[in-house]
């Protein structure tokens, strides 16, 4: 059994406005609560028809689908240039609002109909291991989303100036609207990966120890129970090593 990890950057709202004042800061707001990382109803397959191509040995996988999506308030301060001529701007953000959420779902093979093997595997234990990775993505999430995602954003620059080849007001929102887009999605990327990173972390530490469901934690003959109990032991180290990183 396996786990693996979709991240999503979903395409940025970006709502701006020409103007000629320059704001003090952008405000930023930061939604990653832990309720935002939905889990879907279990997805079951035929072994014949599976969902995408398995890896040797696989035969269930656990997906986490994150998705972010900002919006920004800018405005453009014209500092140099004639109309119809190149000209510089600056972009001062206002405001940034950032939404992290996403889905987790788990894919298992229908439930045989004769005894309860899958590839020699007991049907339940396997199922309750898909089901520990999905609490590791959402034990996870509840952590480490917020703190990330707020770092992350932080960085935005209060101000930065662009280069606009036909001074216009059209332009000007044009290229304020892509330079905001490249900026943000910038962001977005640096705060998924590294969102990421940890879920890729804890997810492999269970998989170790239970040889991707193969075994209880200490190598004894897999069940349901020592699937769970391999997945609490994961979520509690890595809750130790991420101590620092408040909800």
């Amino acid at each position: 059994m396996s786990t693996r990890a979709v991240w999503a950057l979903a395409g940025g709202l970006f709502f701006a406005a020409a103007g000629r004042s320059i704001a003090a800061g952008p405000e930023l707001q930061v939604n990653a609560d832990a309720r935002n990382l939905l889990r879907q109803p279990d997805r079951y397959f035929d072994r014949q028809r599976p969902p995408k191509p398995m890896k040797e040995n696989e035969a269930a996988f656990t997906e986490g689908l994150v998705r972010c999506r900002t919006e920004a308030d800018a405005h453009a301060n014209v500092k140099s240039g004639r109309k119809n001529q190149p000209c510089v701007a600056t972009i001062t953000v206002e405001a940034v609002s950032v939404l992290v959420g996403g889905d987790v779902s788990v894919y298992i093979p229908y439930r045989p109909e004769y005894g309860d093997r899958v590839d020699g595997q007991s049907w339940e234990v396997l199922k309750a291991h898909e089901e520990g990775h999905a609490q590791i993505y959402r034990e996870v999430f509840a952590r480490v989303a917020q703190p990330i995602a707020d770092a992350v954003f932080a960085k935005c620059p209060e101000a930065f100036n662009i280069s606009i080849p036909v001074c216009t007001d059209e332009e000007i929102r044009s290229r304020m609207d892509q330079q905001l887009d490249v900026l943000l999605d910038a962001l977005t990327a640096e705060a998924v990966s590294k969102i990421t990173s940890v879920f890729r972390e804890v997810n492999q530490a269970y998989d170790r120890a239970t040889d991707h469901g193969r075994q209880g934690a200490n190598g004894e003959k897999p069940t349901v129970e020592n699937q769970f109990a391999a997945a609490r032991e994961a979520i509690e180290s890595f809750q130790r090593t991420y101590s620092h990183l408040q909800p």
